[in-house]
């Protein structure tokens, strides 16, 4: 057999072989949820991976208006936000994050220090696959309105690889409500979304893996017309797939018959 004829098809494989990704493979790990009122609400203890991305968000319903998170908090992590949020009179949603999370048993919390929320749905989703180093992608988007059909509205990520989160709240007072993700986008069927609006706060958490720059819209759709509000944002990857590793064969035997 003629080995020199065959060299390049070996070069390939073992490149491809040697090669993991140039980009990483986002993927979506698990998501929960927590109800309830107060001046902060816990997540639970759950066990995380090291090195993660966490991305947080929190519906909230004050009668005495919508107000903001002081904190997300566990006893490893410390997020930073809000990336995106919206106040809507007596409702306001906020999303935030933190790449490189510290593993292990965590219990997020979130807090808005000493003003007590009438309502607050809370989900937190783990991804792998975003690096170390937070990078939000473009500015996002906002809106709120009245209707079966909330939507965050137009935005654009520039990156190679991005995350998108959508978030929103909703007025509804049925049980279940009927909540759906947009066009393109997941959401976690047992905790990316609470339906109970006879007993909490209605809303979800939606999001897209793996997305090239582009313009998006996250939008959700409802079973009636209710007050909503809608947020979504985009993070970028932050190198975190693992690196291009170059193959560099022997040049013994090139041109060896058998």
């Amino acid at each position: 057999m003629n080995m020199r004829k065959l060299y390049p098809i070996f070069f390939v494989l073992l490149l491809f072989l040697r090669c993991n990704s140039a980009f990483a493979v986002i993927a979506h790990a698990q998501t929960f949820k927590a109800v309830g009122s107060g001046t902060s609400l816990a997540l639970g203890a759950h066990t995380y991976t090291a090195g993660n991305m966490i991305v947080c968000g929190a519906d909230s319903f004050r009668s005495a208006g919508g107000s903001a998170i002081s904190s997300i908090t566990s006893a490893g992590d410390t997020l930073t936000g809000p990336d995106k949020a919206l106040t809507n009179g007596n409702f306001r949603v906020e999303i935030w994050s933190k790449y490189n999370i510290a593993g292990g048993s965590q219990n997020y919390t979130v807090s808005y220090g000493a003003t007590s929320q009438d309502g607050i749905t809370f989900f937190c989703s783990e991804f792998s696959g975003m690096g170390t180093t937070k990078t939000v992608d473009g500015a996002g988007a906002s809106a709120s309105g009245s209707s079966s059909s909330p939507a965050s509205g137009s935005f654009s990520t520039t990156g190679s690889n991005a995350l998108l989160i959508g978030l929103h709240s909703n007025g509804s007072d049925r049980n279940p409500e009927t909540i759906n993700t947009g066009s393109g986008w997941s959401v976690d069927a047992t905790n990316g979304k609470e339906t109970n609006g006879a007993a909490n706060l209605c809303g979800g958490m939606e999001y897209q893996l793996n997305k090239t720059g582009a313009s998006y819209n996250g939008d959700w759709s409802l079973g009636a017309s209710f007050s909503w509000t809608a947020v979504a944002i985009g993070f970028d990857d932050a190198g975190g797939g693992a690196s291009f590793k170059p193959y560099s064969l022997p040049i013994t035997g090139v041109g060896q018959r058998e």
